[in-house]
């Protein structure tokens, strides 16, 4: 494996590049791969980019790793391609940058520019992109434009970039994604339990079917179904979103998904399941045809739900493929997860976010198995979506965790909680009981440690973990900044005293 502070190496035998000119490169890149859409299409631009990766991590690579190497390296493209649209006036759409670019003095500007960008984005990625950079040294004018011109310019460009990227963002991602629980980005978690609950209603926003919540917060958008029988599909799973079942197929999605990424999986976030909506059942361990039509129309209701994103885009939660049996070929359901139900999502949000927004997205709230319930069940879904709550206010004081070894979350903080849950405010007694102790119908979900002060019971032992660790990372992050501080404050007070 390349080390961080190596030269980076020529292309992998067999990577052809078809652009001999740089914007051609980028023209490419930015416009000619189907990664969001089919993370496992490995053809044109972005095999190129899949080879580079290969051969930037090594021989070990596994498919799971060069696709993520090469999916960040079609990102940070995508965004030199932005910027030089930008600077020379094109749309920062499908239009060939060449168009913009027609004579000699303007390509000799492009590529001064091109280089430029290159350089800053090198040294924005970390301590390797900073020493690659280097490499590439400030050029301007004709010495610009024949490095951009020559056969392997951009290849050689392409290969400092994965350099910086696997040693400064991607394999330290990968690192500690394999040591943690499944997770969600901030702003994910808050809309996935939004409609993993019973806060919603299915109802119209400007004629387009809806997901309506009983506050100001955003409607989640559903697709409009193509057939009657989906119309109602979508419309039963969508009353059952709040349900423990769908708690479960999500856990499940989420689950297998980030286990398919940790084994290196390519197209990790395709799942198939044989044997169509009965095998899915299997899987969850149901035997009961009701419960295998429910499965089927919560799965629907999943497929037409479209997310928003932090850079302001609509994306599909899941893509589903419903493929019936047919003679003696037994069915087959295929879910494609949204990228933004995966944990390296978050790191997907740099270059996109900034400031208190980015660290705000970037935080993980993980994922844990549904406590024990009490009840009535048609009062468990509304104790799930109260369960992913509780861990996002862990997660949100994290720190207090780490500090004092529990979190105090006072009865009307839960009370609050539960609301939000749509959970029977008579419930809540019992159902602190019954998460803080040990049964056979399941471990308890939380430990009291003394009054209104909890962290997670020890079956959650990984989980706690996670927050712990995130709380220690935010309180040496709070106790740098307060000693920067200081030193500034220091600095400040001695240049005011030599003034006078």
């Amino acid at each position: 494996m390349t080390g961080a502070a190596a030269e980076p190496q020529e292309p992998a035998k067999g990577c052809i590049f078809e652009a001999s000119r740089a914007w051609d490169l980028i023209e490419a890149v930015a416009n000619g791969g189907t990664v969001e859409a089919q993370p496992g299409v490995h053809s044109g631009m972005f095999g190129v980019l899949r080879e580079i990766a290969g051969a930037e991590i090594g021989d070990e690579a596994t498919d799971g790793q060069r696709d993520e190497l090469a999916v960040v390296m079609m990102q940070r493209v995508r965004q030199l391609r932005s910027a030089l649209a930008k600077a020379f006036n094109a749309p920062d759409t499908w239009v060939p940058l060449a168009q913009f670019i027609q004579d000699d003095e303007t390509s000799m500007k492009f590529a001064v520019r091109l280089h430029r960008e290159l350089l800053a984005t090198l040294r924005q990625i970390g301590k390797t992109g900073v020493n690659v950079s280097s490499r590439l040294k400030s050029v301007e004018s004709r010495a610009a434009l024949e490095f951009w011109q020559v056969h392997d310019g951009p290849a050689r460009a392409l290969k400092f970039l994965a350099c910086a990227l696997w040693a400064d963002e991607v394999k330290p991602m990968l690192d500690r994604l394999a040591s943690n629980p499944p997770a969600f980005g901030y702003g994910v978690h808050v809309d996935v339990t939004r409609i993993h609950s019973r806060a919603h209603k299915l109802g119209e926003s400007n004629g387009q079917q809806a997901l309506v919540f009983d506050s100001a917060e955003p409607i989640i958008v559903l697709v409009p179904a193509i057939s009657e029988r989906a119309v109602k599909l979508i419309a039963d799973g969508a009353s059952k979103l709040g349900s423990v079942l769908a708690h479960r197929i999500l856990h499940w999605e989420v689950v297998t998904g980030y286990d398919r990424v940790m084994r290196g999986e390519s197209d990790a976030r395709r799942l198939e399941v044989e044997g169509g909506w009965s095998g899915f059942a299997e899987i969850l361990g149901i035997n009961d045809k009701k419960r295998v039509d429910d499965i089927k129309a919560i799965v629907y209701a999943q497929s037409a739900i479209k997310l928003s994103l932090s850079n302001g885009r609509l994306a599909d939660m899941i893509a589903l493929d419903d493929q019936p049996a047919v003679g003696r070929r037994r069915g087959k359901v295929e879910i494609v997860l949204g990228t933004m139900l995966l944990p390296h999502y978050v790191y997907e949000l740099h270059g996109q976010l900034a400031g208190r927004e980015l660290y705000e997205a970037k935080r993980l709230v993980p994922i844990a198995a549904l406590p024990p319930f009490v009840g009535r069940p048609n009062d468990h879904g509304p104790q799930a979506t109260a369960s992913m709550l509780v861990l996002r206010e862990m997660r949100m004081r994290a720190r207090e965790l780490h500090n004092n070894g529990a979190v105090v979350i006072s009865l009307e903080r839960f009370a609050e909680l539960f609301r939000q849950a749509h959970l029977p405010a008579s419930l809540i007694g019992r159902v602190l009981d019954r998460w803080t102790r040990d049964g056979t119908d399941g471990p308890a979900f939380l430990a009291r440690v003394e009054r209104d002060a909890y962290t997670l019971g020890d079956a959650y032992a990984r989980v706690r973990s996670f927050l712990l660790s995130a709380g220690e990372i935010e309180q040496r992050s709070s106790d740098a900044g307060v000693r920067g501080s200081s030193a500034r404050a220091r600095k400040r007070a001695s240049l005011s005293a030599e003034s006078k």
